[in-house]
C-alpha cells in the first residue's frame, strides 16, 4: 500500500510521450542514484550514480530514449505453456491493457491481456539509507486463468555498463571500450561490472575498487543465477529485438550454458521456471546499483536476502519524501492541488537543496542536502551531479539555487541569514557573480585544539582521521570515516559529526563559469524579502550588525566599451568578446584558487569585509551606473542576457533589460526607507565605491538641472564605472569613507526618482511595458585599432532605441513595484495583456512573448525555435507563475484564482497535459505551434524555478501578504488566508506554518476570505502543556514571538464576519 497518492495513466504507451525521474533522495545516511523513466516499454530509460559518466544503463536524450527503451531498457521474456510473449511490447498475444502509476518515489506498471489470463506488474523505487546506491525492481507474474500454466521467465537488462566507463567514451569509441569490460564474482551470483583499468593513453594506469552490480532473488529469498553474456539470450540478433536463445532453449538448459562475456557489452538476466496454479504468482526481486568496493556489496547481501527487505525499504523511501514535504502539507477541498503542492515542494528541494543543521542550536551550521543541477533526458545539455556519498550534495547554478532557496527561511528556524550571506558574499565589486556553485566543503577553525577535539570523541588515537581533518572535507566524507572508526568512538557517529562541524568553517565552492547574466543580482533581494516576512523586527540587525560580508572575486574582467564594441566585417556595430580572463600571473597575484571561495582583498592582503547595507549600496550603485543610453534598461554588457537564456544574441546587439531596472527599483526603494528609518546611524563604504557614488550623485544633479543630456549622463556613469573597475580589478586600497546614513537619503531618492521617471515614460509610451530594448548606433566613425575579439574600433555619437515585441517578464516583475505607480492601475495592465498576443485565448495560458517573426535570428536561439516550443512564444511556466504571483501580490485575488484554474497543472486535463498533473514542467506548447497534437502538452520536467513560485504563492494564499509585522515597536502576527470559500472542505482548511506548526482554519461562510469583511475572530494556541484562547484579529508581542519560536505545535484560527 503506497503512502503517497499515485497519478494513474491508462494505456500509457499510447499517450503523449513524457520523461521524468526519481528524486535521488536516499536520506542523510544513504547513497543516491539518478534514474530516469518515460511512458514507453518498462519505463526506465537510464540510471546510474553521480553523473552521466556513472551510467549503469546508458544515458540518452529523451527523443532517443523513447526509441531505445523497449530494447535497451528492462526486458521480460516469458513462455507460458511454451508460448512466447514479451510483456510491455507488441510481442505478445491478444490485446494488452496497460497502466502506469506514478508517485514521487515509485513507478508501477501493470499489464494484463483482454481475456484476463495473466497480470504482470513491475515496481521501481530507489534504495534509501544504505551504503550502496541502487535501483530496486520487483517483477510479479500472476496466473489469472482457471487452469495451471507452466511459466519460464527471464528478466533483466540487455545492457549493463561497467563502472569506470565514461559517457563520452562509450558513445564515441564504444567498440574499443569493450576490450576493458569485465564481469567478476559470477560464481557467487553477484555479478560485479567494472573496467579492468583506466582506458586513457597515459603513462600512469589506474585501477579502482568500485563497481556496478545486479542482484536478483526469488520468492524464497534465494539468489538467482545471472546470465551476463547477451549472446546466450539473443543469439544472432544483434539488434536485441528477439531473444532467440530464450525462445529456442529450455530455461534450465540456458542457465547452465557456458558464458563468454568478453569483449562485449555485458547484460544481466535472471530466470525462474515454475508451474503456477490459478491465482498463484511468481516474483523476481532485483537490486541494481554501485558499490564503492565489492566488500560493501558482500556485507550488504544479508540485508538484501531478508524477506522484509523490499517492503521495508519501499516504505522508507516514501517516508523520506513525506518528511521532506511535511512543511507544506495542506488539506483543501482540492486533493489534486494538495498533492501538487507536495510535489512542487519536493522538486524545489531537489534543485535548491534541503537544509539541515550540522551544528547545534546555539551555533547552527546549515548544510544543504540533495541540491543539484537540473539535468535529465529533456535537459540533456545540463551536466548534473549527485555525489555518491552520505550527506550527498550536488552542483548547481547561482540563479537556480538562489531562486529555489527563496522561501527556506520560512520553513526552518535555524537558517537565519545563512542564504543571504552566502549569495550576497558571491556578489562581486562589479555587481556580477560566479555562475557555478559546486557544493560546500569545510575545514576546522584554526583556533580549535585538534588534540582536545579528538580526545573528546575517540577512545584511542586515530592518526588517519586526524589527517583527514587537516584538509578540506565534506560531511559525507567525515561520516564515512566515523562509521569506519565507530568502535573507537566515545559517542555515536551522529554526535561526533555535530561536534566536528560545530567547530568547522564552510567553504562555498564556486567557479566563474561562462559569463555574467544581468538578472542574477535580483534574486538576492527576494532572500532579504523572505527573511523580513518572518523577522520584520530584525531589520536593523540584518543591515548593520554582521560586518563579515565579503566580495567574491572572479578571474575575469568586463572590458570597457572601446574594447568590446566595434564594426563587424559587414559594417554592423556589435558588442562581442566582452570579457577578458586573467592570466596565470594575474591569478597568482590575487591568490586565486580555482573552484574555491576567492574574496577580494585589500593591498595589505586582508579580505575586505563590510555589512549587508554596504553590499546593497554597492550593488545598487553599480547597477544604476549600468542603465542604458536612454536610462530605461540595464545593459547586457558582459556576454549574457537576463533571465531568458534563449535571448543569447541580445548582448551582441547592445540590448538592455527593463525587468532588471524594475528589480533595481526594489532595492533602491528599500535603501530610501532604510536610510530614513536609521538615519542616525553611520555607514562606511570602501573609498572606491564612495568615489563612484559621488560622480553619480553629481551626474544626477546635473541631469535634473538639464545641464547634462541623457546620453551625456550615460557617458559620465560608464566612464566612472570603468574607472572604478580598473582601480578594483586586483585589490582594494583598504581606505574607507564614513557617511551619516541620513546624508545618503538624498542620493537614494535621486536614484529612485530617476528610475521611476524613466519607467513612467515607458508605461506611457507603450501599451505594455517592454522587456527588452536595443540601442542602435546612428552616428559613428571608425577608429584605429581592433578589439580583442577582432572588431574594428569605433567612436559612437548617437543612438536610436527600439523595443522588441512584448514579453511577459517585465509586466510580471512590474507587479512587484506597482504600488509605487498608483496612476497606472494594475487592472489596466492585466486587461491589456489578456487582449494581447501574450495570451493564448484557446488554452487560456500566458505566452513568453508576442510574435517574433519580424525579428532576425540575431536576437538568439529563441528565434530559431518553432513557435510555441521551448522559449519561443510558448507558455514558459516559470514566468507565467511569476506573473500569477504578481497578481496575488498586487491584490488581484479574483483574477489570480480565475487564472490558476487554467494555468496550474492540478486543474488541467491530464490527457492534454500529457503527464502527471502533480508535476510542473518548464514549458507548455501553445496553439501557435504548427503541430496541433502538441497543444497544451507539458514538456521538460519538473526542476524549474516555477516550484519556488508555487511555494511563494502557497505561503501568501495560506497566511496573507505579511503575516508578521511591527506595529508600535511590537511584533504582530495575523494568520488570515487569502482564498475563495471553495477551498474549505466542510468548513475546514488545514496547513502548516513555519514548517512545523499545524494550522486549522475554521470558516463556513460564502465570501472569499480575502474579502475585507472577513476577519480573524479567535485564535487557539496549543502545545502539550496548555491551550490559550485569544479573541483578537492578531497575536501581539510575546504571543507572536512564541509562535515564531515554535512554542506552539497547533493553532486553530476561527474566521468570520464581525458582528
Amino acid at each position: 500500500m503506497l503512502l503517497l497518492k499515485p497519478f494513474t495513466m491508462d494505456n500509457y504507451d499510447l499517450k503523449k510521450p513524457f520523461s521524468s525521474f526519481f528524486p535521488g533522495v536516499s536520506g542523510k545516511n544513504g547513497i543516491p542514484i539518478w534514474a530516469f523513466y518515460c511512458n514507453r516499454g518498462q519505463g526506465i530509460t537510464s540510471f546510474g550514480v553521480k553523473d552521466k559518466n556513472g551510467a549503469i544503463l546508458e544515458f540518452n536524450p529523451a527523443a532517443i530514449a523513447y526509441e531505445k527503451v523497449q530494447t535497451q531498457g528492462f526486458r521480460t521474456f516469458l513462455k507460458a505453456n511454451g508460448h512466447f510473449i514479451e510483456p510491455f511490447t507488441k510481442l505478445g498475444f491478444g490485446q494488452q491493457i496497460r497502466k502506469m502509476r506514478l508517485t514521487s518515489t515509485h513507478l508501477l506498471l501493470e499489464e494484463t491481456d483482454k481475456d484476463q489470463k495473466y497480470l504482470i506488474t513491475v515496481e521501481y523505487f530507489t534504495l534509501p539509507e544504505a551504503p550502496l546506491g541502487a535501483l530496486m525492481r520487483t517483477l510479479t507474474f500472476k496466473n489469472l486463468a482457471n487452469r495451471k500454466v507452466k511459466i519460464e521467465l527471464l528478466d533483466g537488462l540487455s545492457q549493463v555498463l561497467p563502472r569506470g566507463l565514461s559517457n563520452g567514451a562509450y558513445k564515441d569509441v564504444g567498440n574499443l571500450m569493450r576490450s576493458w569490460m569485465d564481469v567478476v564474482h559470477l560464481e557467487n551470483h553477484t555479478p560485479f561490472f567494472k573496467m579492468r583499468s583506466s582506458s586513457a593513453d597515459e603513462a600512469e594506469v589506474h585501477t579502482t575498487d568500485d563497481g556496478n552490480f545486479y542482484l536478483a532473488k526469488d520468492d524464497k529469498n534465494q539468489l538467482l543465477k545471472p546470465i551476463v553474456d547477451a549472446d546466450l539470450v539473443f543469439k544472432h540478433d544483434l539488434s536485441k529485438q528477439i531473444p532467440y536463445g530464450f525462445i529456442e532453449n529450455d530455461l534450465n538448459d540456458l542457465l547452465i550454458t557456458p558464458q563468454y562475456p568478453f569483449n562485449k557489452v555485458p547484460c544481466a538476466f535472471f530466470g525462474v521456471a515454475k508451474t503456477l496454479g490459478p491465482g498463484e504468482e511468481i516474483r523476481i526481486l532485483s537490486m541494481i546499483g554501485m558499490a564503492h568496493e565489492y566488500g560493501d556489496l558482500e556485507n550488504y547481501l544479508p540485508e538484501f536476502l531478508k524477506s522484509s527487505f523490499f517492503e521495508t525499504k519501499s516504505r522508507r523511501a516514501e517516508e523520506l519524501v513525506l518528511e521532506l514535504t511535511k512543511g507544506i502539507e495542506t488539506v483543501t477541498a482540492y486533493p489534486d492541488f494538495d498533492e501538487y503542492l507536495k510535489q512542487s515542494f519536493l522538486d524545489n528541494v531537489l534543485r535548491g537543496g534541503f537544509p539541515i543543521n550540522l551544528g547545534c542550536a546555539k551555533n547552527p551550521k546549515p548544510f544543504y542536502l540533495y541540491s543539484r543541477k537540473h539535468g535529465d533526458p529533456e535537459r540533456d545539455y545540463n551536466w548534473f551531479n549527485l555525489e555518491p556519498e552520505y550527506y550527498t550534495q550536488g552542483n548547481g547554478n547561482y540563479r537556480d539555487i538562489n531562486q529555489n532557496r527563496r522561501n527556506d527561511v520560512l520553513f526552518n528556524r535555524f537558517l537565519g541569514t545563512a542564504n543571504i550571506r552566502q549569495f550576497m558574499n558571491l556578489i562581486q565589486l562589479d555587481g556580477y557573480n560566479p555562475l557555478s556553485i559546486n557544493g560546500s566543503s569545510y575545514r576546522l577553525n584554526n583556533e580549535i585544539d585538534v588534540d582536545l577535539l579528538l580526545a573528546d570523541l575517540f577512545k584511542t588515537e586515530v592518526p588517519d582521521f586526524r589527517k583527514i581533518l587537516s584538509k578540506e572535507f565534506t560531511p559525507g566524507k567525515i561520516y564515512q570515516e566515523l562509521l569506519r572508526n565507530e568502535t573507537k568512538l566515545k559517542v555515536s557517529p551522529d554526535e561526533a559529526l555535530k561536534s566536528i562541524f560545530t567547530e568547522s568553517l564552510e567553504e562555498t565552492n564556486a567557479t566563474f563559469g561562462e559569463g555574467y547574466w544581468i538578472d542574477h543580482f535580483t534574486y538576492n533581494f527576494d532572500l532579504i524579502e523572505s527573511y523580513l516576512l518572518k523577522y520584520p523586527d530584525q531589520l536593523e540587525e540584518l543591515l548593520f550588525d554582521d560586518d563579515t560580508y565579503m566580495y567574491y572575486q572572479s578571474p575575469a574582467e568586463v572590458l570597457p566599451r572601446e574594447e568590446k564594441i566595434g564594426l563587424t566585417s559587414k559594417g554592423e556595430i556589435r558588442q562581442y568578446g566582452a570579457l577578458r580572463f586573467f592570466t596565470p600571473e594575474e591569478k597568482r597575484k590575487i591568490g586565486f584558487v580555482e573552484g574555491k571561495s576567492n574574496y577580494h582583498k585589500t593591498e595589505d592582503g586582508d579580505i575586505y569585509t563590510c555589512n549587508l547595507l554596504e553590499k546593497l549600496i554597492s550593488l545598487a550603485t553599480v547597477k544604476f551606473a549600468l542603465l542604458d543610453q536612454s536610462g530605461f534598461g540595464i545593459m547586457m554588457e558582459a556576454n549574457k542576457p537576463g533571465w531568458n537564456d534563449a535571448m543569447n544574441g541580445l548582448p551582441g546587439l547592445l540590448a538592455s533589460g527593463v525587468s532588471e531596472t524594475i528589480e533595481l527599483l526594489r532595492i533602491v526603494d528599500f535603501l530610501v526607507d532604510a536610510s530614513k528609518r536609521f538615519g542616525a546611524k553611520e555607514i562606511t563604504v570602501c573609498q572606491e565605491l564612495a568615489n563612484l557614488m559621488e560622480i553619480i550623485r553629481e551626474g544626477l544633479d546635473l541631469r535634473e538641472e538639464a545641464k547634462l543630456t541623457e546620453l551625456g549622463f550615460w557617458e559620465v556613469r560608464l566612464d566612472a564605472l570603468e574607472d572604478y573597475r580598473r582601480r578594483t580589478k586586483y585589490f582594494l586600497s583598504g581606505l574607507v569613507k564614513e557617511f551619516g546614513l541620513k546624508d545618503l537619503t538624498g542620493y537614494f531618492e535621486k536614484m529612485k526618482r530617476y528610475i521611476m521617471v524613466h519607467l513612467k515614460e515607458l508605461l506611457e509610451r507603450y501599451e505594455i511595458i517592454p522587456t527588452y530594448l536595443i540601442h542602435i548606433p546612428t552616428k559613428f566613425v571608425p577608429k584605429p585599432g581592433r578589439t580583442p575579439y577582432g572588431l574594428q574600433k569605433v567612436e559612437i555619437w548617437d543612438y536610436n532605441m527600439r523595443a522588441l515585441p512584448w514579453f511577459l517578464e517585465a509586466p510580471a516583475r512590474f507587479l512587484k513595484v506597482a504600488r509605487l505607480f498608483p496612476e497606472y492601475p494594475v487592472e489596466q495592465l492585466y486587461r491589456r495583456i489578456r487582449d494581447s498576443d501574450l495570451f493564448d485565448s484557446q488554452l487560456k495560458l500566458y505566452k513568453t512573448s508576442a510574435d517574433l517573426d519580424n525579428e532576425t535570428l540575431e536576437i538568439g536561439r529563441i528565434r530559431a525555435f518553432t513557435k510555441g516550443w521551448l522559449e519561443r512564444e510558448s507558455n514558459f511556466v516559470h514566468m507565467s507563475f511569476k506573473y500569477l504571483y504578481g497578481l496575488l501580490r498586487s491584490g488581484q485575488y479574483d483574477r489570480f484564482y480565475e487564472n490558476i484554474t487554467t494555468s496550474m497543472p492540478p486543474f488541467m486535463d491530464p490527457n492534454r497535459y500529457g503527464r502527471s498533473i502533480y508535476e510542473n514542467v518548464s514549458f507548455i506548447a501553445t496553439t501557435n505551434n504548427p503541430d496541433p497534437e502538441t497543444h497544451g502538452m507539458g514538456f521538460v520536467a519538473r526542476l524549474s524555478g516555477c516550484n519556488a513560485e508555487v511555494v511563494s504563492m502557497w505561503f501568501h494564499m495560506m497566511f496573507g501578504q505579511s503575516p508578521f509585522a511591527v506595529e508600535d515597536s511590537e511584533l504582530v502576527l495575523t494568520l488570515k488566508p487569502l482564498v475563495p470559500s471553495s477551498f474549505f472542505r466542510d468548513g475546514i482548511l488545514k496547513t502548516k506554518f513555519l514548517g512545523s506548526i499545524d494550522v486549522i482554519y475554521l470558516y463556513s461562510g460564502d465570501l472569499s476570505t480575502f474579502d475585507e469583511r472577513i476577519k480573524v475572530l479567535k485564535y487557539e494556541l496549543v502545545n502539550n502543556q496548555m491551550v490559550k484562547e485569544i479573541a483578537s484579529t492578531s497575536l501581539k508581542g510575546q504571543d507572536a514571538i512564541d509562535v515564531r519560536n515554535g512554542v506552539y505545535t497547533y493553532i486553530k484560527v476561527t474566521l468570520g464576519q464581525q458582528i
